[in-house]
């Protein structure tokens, strides 16, 4: 979008486009609509620039003078980013039409999944303690209230340091009380939940800081984790990829990795059945019995996902052989660009202003720093429900100089 705002097409139609392949939106599709128009244009008058240039070369050479090499762009250095493996998965899912199942499960998807007799290696049963002390978040959270939980939450992180796991519960249970509105409380008791092999308790901690943060990629993570435990393996793919959409991190997606053959076999099982259950419907129609209406369990709501625009650009950018400009130009490349006097509305001059303080990513990040960070991003976001853009970078920058390693909080500051 920033590229876009500076006039930069080819450099803003390959971000863009690379945006819609990641995670999908309709604002990146509908920018990239506007703007490819005009980028196709300008890659065909740099196409036909450059035919005319060979062409010269060529004629040059004939009449035995050899032309100086070419002066050519040094290509921008390739960042190669490992793609967590649960794309591929998300892509046969669109093609199947089936979607991970939901977290609610109706008694005929849960006999469903157990037909397929899948070996699932350490699962548990579920744990039938009592629910754990849950907070509530709608107290008002008061200064001491604050330091209490930050106390608490230091005495737990204590007491896992020594291995003694219960009692950091029991610590991070105080500090839940004292501050119910911390998604990280919930997502690192909910962790601990997970070690003592207590799923259920888990998947109630990791629901709490889902739902006090959409996106606490740790939450889903542990939800996940739990899910694989009790052996809901298509809710745990569920979770485990949205977790690595949010944050990456290597355990989630090794878990996630395990589990997507016996995810593909349990639907490609059940996509038989169905079909079986429809012939066996048909054939009866036909003998002239109506059958019951088959009991068909909810399906998740649909969504709706329009293939984003980019598809056809690059298709056609492979059949003549020229990618996405690279975003390191040299002087030809922007000389080229400009030569098609493309009138782009909505440009501004870039600014001018010193570069804003960034995180130092080979640091390692503390829980303190990670609570810092968390808090900071609460007070950015509450600062931008209020308008207040300037006070919420302000805030998002103490977050990242906590919590450098957050590719989310540049996204939000960016």
């Amino acid at each position: 979008m920033a590229e876009r705002l500076l006039g930069r097409l080819d450099n803003a139609a390959t971000d863009l486009e690379k945006s819609c392949q990641l995670d999908y939106s309709d604002d990146a599709n509908e920018a990239l609509k506007e703007i490819l128009p005009k980028v196709k244009i300008i890659r065909e008058r740099r196409q036909a620039k450059e035919r005319e240039q060979q062409s010269q070369g060529k004629s040059k050479s004939a009449s035995g003078t050899v032309p100086p090499p070419a002066s050519k762009p040094p290509s921008a250095p390739e960042v190669k980013q490992e793609r967590p493996v649960m794309v591929e998965e998300e892509e046969e899912e669109e093609e199947t039409g089936t979607g991970p199942a939901q977290n609610g499960k109706t008694e005929n998807e849960e006999s469903e999944e157990s037909d397929t007799d899948m070996d699932v290696d350490g699962t548990v049963p579920p744990d039938t303690e009592p629910p754990q002390p849950m907070g509530d978040e709608n107290i008002e959270v008061t200064d001491e209230m604050e330091e209490k939980a930050q106390n608490a939450r230091d005495s737990a992180m204590s007491a896992v340091s020594e291995g003694n796991l219960e009692e950091a519960i029991g610590h991070f249970t105080d500090a839940i009380l004292n501050n119910p509105k911390s998604a990280l409380l919930y997502s690192k008791r909910a962790s601990l939940y997970l070690k003592l092999k207590k799923p259920n308790a888990a998947i109630r901690d990791a629901n709490a800081a889902i739902k006090l943060n959409p996106d606490s990629a740790q939450g889903y993570k542990w939800r996940g984790m739990a899910e694989r435990l009790l052996g809901n393996l298509e809710a745990a793919e569920a979770d485990l990829e949205k977790s690595c959409q949010l944050d990456y991190s290597d355990d989630a997606n090794e878990a996630l990795k395990e589990i997507l053959p016996k995810v593909k076999i349990i639907r490609e099982r059940r996509q038989a059945k169905e079909r079986e259950q429809q012939s066996q419907g048909k054939s009866k129609s036909a003998s002239g019995t109506v059958p019951p209406p088959a009991s068909k369990p909810p399906s998740a709501p649909e969504v709706k996902q329009e293939r984003p625009v980019m598809v056809e650009e690059e298709e056609e950018e492979e059949e003549t052989g020229t990618g996405p400009a690279q975003n390191g130009k040299t002087e030809n490349e922007e000389s080229e660009e400009s030569d098609t006097d493309m009138d782009v509305d909505g440009t501004v001059p870039p600014d001018t202003e010193p570069p804003q303080p960034m995180g130092d990513e080979n640091i390692e990040v503390t829980d303190e720093m990670e609570e810092k960070a968390q808090n900071a991003r609460d007070s950015a976001m509450s600062a931008v429900s209020e308008g207040n853009l300037e006070e919420a970078i302000g805030h998002f920058t103490d977050a990242i100089l906590n919590n450098p390693k957050s590719a989310l909080l540049y996204s939000k500051r960016a």
